[in-house]
């Protein structure tokens, strides 16, 4: 716990999705009261104007709480080669999200950016396709229980907090990778 105490205000309190473990809470016996107020947007004085809302599509799926993500970033090159990502991900059972470059670009929506602008996960695996590990990035998957990179670039700072890291071309990687998966489940 964290005690902060502010000496000037207006304060602003940054909190993002994920940060903290969910506590348990014992049900109240009673329902607390909430009392709900309209201010319309003229009447509301402040330097701060609202620019959007950004709500999840209805196909779309919670990243935070899938088990299983095969993030893709600028070494994905174009759009068409997301399909990659998505047939390996498919036989993972896992789904795609990627980096704010990849979203900035339109080629994933905004509800599966991972990083600080987008969303903190902590999958069991998190397999990072051409992404070179930003700091506000790597903030957003930092926690999950299993890290693979897979990079050209030997020195991308993302190997450094991958517990696996290929040092690889993604694009001779994960073809193999897929089939490899696909003979192994095969066998069993």
């Amino acid at each position: 716990m964290v005690d902060v105490e502010v000496e000037a205000r207006p304060a602003v309190v940054l909190l993002l999705p994920g940060s903290f473990l969910r506590k348990e809470v014992a049900p109240r016996s009673r329902q607390p009261v909430i009392e709900r107020e309209t201010v319309a947007a003229e009447e509301w004085d402040s330097r701060v104007r609202f620019q959007r809302w950004i709500e999840p599509q209805r196909e779309d799926v919670d990243i935070t709480q899938a088990e299983i993500l095969v993030a893709v970033g600028r070494g994905i090159e174009r759009q068409e080669n997301l399909e990659l990502a998505e047939e390996l991900a498919e036989v993972l059972g896992g789904v795609v999200c990627g980096s704010r470059p990849v979203v900035d670009q339109g080629w994933l929506p905004p509800t599966r950016q991972v990083g600080k602008s987008g969303m903190i996960v902590k999958p069991k695996l998190y397999l990072a396709l051409g992404i070179s590990g930003a700091p506000e990035h790597v903030e957003g998957m930092k926690d999950a229980d299993l890290i693979v990179a897979i990079n050209r670039d030997e020195q991308a700072p993302i190997f450094h907090v991958a517990d696996y890291g290929i040092a690889a071309d993604l694009f001779d990687v994960v073809p193999a990778l897929k089939e490899a998966l696909i003979a192994r489940r095969q066998e069993t």
